[in-house]
């Protein structure tokens, strides 16, 4: 290679690697003793590495003339090549192997044919072929086949092409689709030699993932027992010796003592690239449990009799605990098979089983995570003592609900009299009486058009927050921004929570870019790691990701889709959120999230225009039994005049779920319930254009300025086979039973006024 750069003209020429027929195995050698061309191809671009060669070159072929054989999945029948492509898809096979420090390089296909004398007729063999490498290179993240060059023109064997007036007028009609390999796709960045690391003897280091500890350094025709040991996500560990260069990574020798073993030692390489560290001498922030502290499953979890998983029998497991399942830790922290395992005791069935549970998956994703503690508020005394006294003035330090009796729980929508607004004054009457735990005064208020109630309110909120002071407050002002509830950190682990596949694109931004803008698509439940942000661009705010399970997928994704659908979430929300329907009964679907955007831009959500409809509604008639769709504990019964009507928020560790526009609510702030248990009831209360109960949902963390309130589709997380949506697609005339009514907006968008 050397030399040919060399030659005067010949500076920038593409020194290339040859090509390895495939289907030959007769190339056996110790490491490969099969003979399997892939594993030899492998081998070659691994001894050579990334600054070996200027590029790749393949061949493939098909067994016949057939244009099917092209896209045919065939693979040999026998051992040990089964898992090998028999026709024209073994390109892809090599295209597979190429490793990943690699993959920038230029691919070409210079060879080509039907294994037999080209047969002379325009079958379409030749249009599949460069139809199925234009497939390939379409593709988001692949690397680039620049050419596939069909074997051969001149009369020199079988093979000519000249002469075959059918192959070449397949060959003309190829080139009239002008196909072209993407010279802007990025595989991966261009290598450099990776530096080592400023360790030193001594120095302690963590593991930022599995690592594979190694007898010696390299990867390359190494079998299974070079591997010493697989440490777990955050083993602390001492450089030893090194650094050493091996298959174009830095290898350190390092000392590590896994729970309930003697020291490890081996060789472990510092990073897979410049991106991706896999020993880090920051310390990882690593949760860790005590005996007697209750833990929570966050997936389905196989509780074992000893702790490790590899090589074990079908006895060693107890049982597969479900998600949200809950147990008390007894024992660990254990290391065994590259995993931190804990003993814990949990009730499965009545019965009382105690096992062993890893904290993680191989990949980090957790498994295990603590309990939150529900301390029961303090009871308030039995003769309560109030702030206030009779014939005292008061101004509403919120908007306050007068009520016809003190108290709040199974109460219809006719109780509240009228809202006090912020700032207005009240004479005390009476009081104090104690009711649903809060503290309730009688006061007077007169309206601004000079019509007189009286009524009872309450002191404070759950919370012990104070609805009235003895002073003027201050006027009612907007904030200028709206703080995000929660916040995403650099380093997070994060998933894509919907359950659809998501762009990850170069830059942030979704309008007029072209398609390979496109990095690659993550599939649902993918785990991902925040690499940078947030950018805000085209209406939403991005972050950069990068796909753990692939790390050389890097780039940005949004935090929400345009029409609403949460798509990066916490890694402990992975397959947690499951709701239920929230009514019971069958009752169809009268308006879905984002619909009558015309509608809803009218009204405002903490200043930001709404860009549709921020929940769904269910017709059902008055009475019907709401539900809880997931357990939690209830943060809000309360009464918005202007909107929601009578509505409850329960809280639940992805989030909260919102009721709304119910005749009465069962619950008290501050109950547990249980997914199914009865909230209240139904009604057409509030600002409301008929009956039914809009739903809705928000995951944290998220962003009440985002045009939905913060709020998003909970479609996503249903079951929708449950759903009725007979109400879609069908004329309303012939549903005379089911009454249509007017989109409900939303509640009013007040300085002072709290949003729900």
């Amino acid at each position: 290679r050397n030399a040919i750069k060399a030659q005067p003209g010949h500076e920038e020429d593409q020194v290339l690697v040859g090509a390895v027929a495939p289907w030959n195995n007769n190339t056996a050698y110790a490491g490969n003793e099969s003979g399997d061309w892939v594993i030899y191809f492998r081998d070659i671009l691994a001894k050579l590495g990334p600054l070996g060669c200027d590029g790749i070159t393949l061949h493939t072929y098909t067994h016949g003339p057939d244009p099917a054989l092209i896209t045919a999945d065939t693979k040999f029948k026998d051992a040990p090549f089964q898992d090998r492509h028999y026709d024209f898809q073994c390109y892809r096979d090599f295209m597979e192997a190429i490793p990943a420090n690699m993959r920038h390089l230029p691919v070409y296909i210079t060879e080509t044919d039907q294994d037999h004398a080209w047969h002379n007729a325009n079958n379409g063999w030749v249009k599949a072929a460069y139809e199925e490498i234009h497939r390939w290179n379409s593709t988001p993240g692949r690397q680039q086949i620049r050419a596939l060059v069909l074997y051969r023109w001149p009369p020199i064997d079988k093979w000519v092409i000249q002469g075959k007036q059918g192959v070449i007028e397949d060959f003309s009609e190829a080139l009239q689709r002008e196909y072209r390999w993407n010279p802007q796709v990025v595989i991966a960045t261009p290598p450099s030699q990776l530096k080592a690391a400023p360790f030193r003897v001594g120095t302690r280091v963590y593991t930022t993932t599995v690592v594979r500890l190694r007898r010696t350094p390299g990867v390359t025709g190494k079998d299974a027992s070079d591997t010493v040991a697989e440490l777990p996500v955050g083993t602390a560990a001492t450089i030893l010796g090194g650094p050493e260069m091996a298959d174009n990574y830095v290898w350190w020798r390092i000392g590590a003592r896994l729970a309930g073993e003697s020291a490890t030692v081996g060789w472990a390489a510092q990073a897979l690239d410049e991106e991706t560290p896999l020993l880090s001498t920051q310390e990882p922030q690593q949760v860790m449990f005590t005996p007697g502290e209750q833990v929570f499953t966050q997936d389905m979890v196989r509780l074992r009799r000893t702790p490790g998983f590899r090589d074990k029998p079908e006895s060693d497991v107890l049982v597969d605990l479900p998600m949200d399942a809950r147990a008390t830790v007894v024992g660990g922290p254990q290391a065994a098979d590259g995993l931190t395992w804990w003993k814990l005791e949990a009730n499965v069935g009545g019965r009382t089983l105690t096992g062993w549970a890893a904290q993680t998956t191989l990949l980090g994703q957790p498994l295990l995570a603590p309990a939150e503690t529900v301390t029961a508020p303090e009871p308030l005394p039995a003769q309560p003592v109030g702030k206030y006294a009779p014939g005292q003035t008061l101004y509403a330090a919120t908007y306050v609900n007068l009520r016809r009796t003190p108290g709040y729980v199974n109460k219809t929508g006719d109780d509240v009299l009228v809202e006090i607004p912020y700032g207005e004054t009240v004479t005390v009457e009476a009081g104090p009486r104690q009711a649903d735990e809060l503290t309730w005064w009688q006061v007077r208020y007169r309206s601004p058009e000079g019509q007189s109630f009286s009524g009872w309110v309450a002191e404070a909120g759950v919370d012990g927050t104070d609805f009235f002071r003895t002073e003027p407050p201050p006027p009612p002002q907007r904030p200028e921004t709206v703080t995000p509830i929660q916040t995403y950190t650099i380093g997070m682990s994060v998933c894509n929570l919907s359950p659809y596949e998501v762009n990850v694109r170069r830059t942030p931004g979704f309008v007029n870019k072209p398609s390979d803008d496109v990095v690659a698509s993550v599939p649902s439940q993918a785990l991902l790691r925040l690499v940078d942000g947030p950018r805000q661009a085209d209406g939403l705010f991005w972050w950069q990701v990068q796909w753990v399970e692939n790390p050389g997928v890097q780039g940005w994704m949004a935090e929400v889709s345009p029409g609403g659908v949460r798509l990066l979430a916490p890694a402990l929300y992975r397959g947690l959120i499951h709701l239920s329907v929230p009514y019971e009964g069958d009752h169809p679907v009268s308006q879905l999230w984002g619909e009558n955007a015309d509608f809803y831009r009218r009204f405002t959500y903490d200043g930001v225009p709404l860009r549709g409809h921020n929940g769904i509604d269910i017709y059902m008639p008055t009475g019907s039994r709401i539900l809880a769709a997931d357990s939690g504990t209830v943060a809000v019964v309360d009464f918005n005049a202007g909107g929601f009507g009578n509505w409850v928020r329960v809280d639940h560790r992805w989030g909260h779920s919102v009721y709304a526009h119910m005749n009465r609510a069962y619950v008290r702030v501050g109950q547990q319930v249980q997914r199914g248990d009865v909230l209240g009831e139904s009604d057409n209360t509030g600002n409301s254009t008929g009956p039914h109960l809009h739903f809705s949902i928000r995951i944290t963390p998220y962003r009440r300025d985002d045009g939905w309130g913060g709020y998003c589709d909970p479609l996503p997380f249903m079951d929708q086979s449950q759903l009725n949506l007979s109400l879609y697609g069908r004329d309303p005339s012939q549903m005379p039973d089911i009454p249509r009514f007017e989109p409900t907006p939303p509640p009013p968008d007040v300085p002072g006024k709290p949003m729900p």
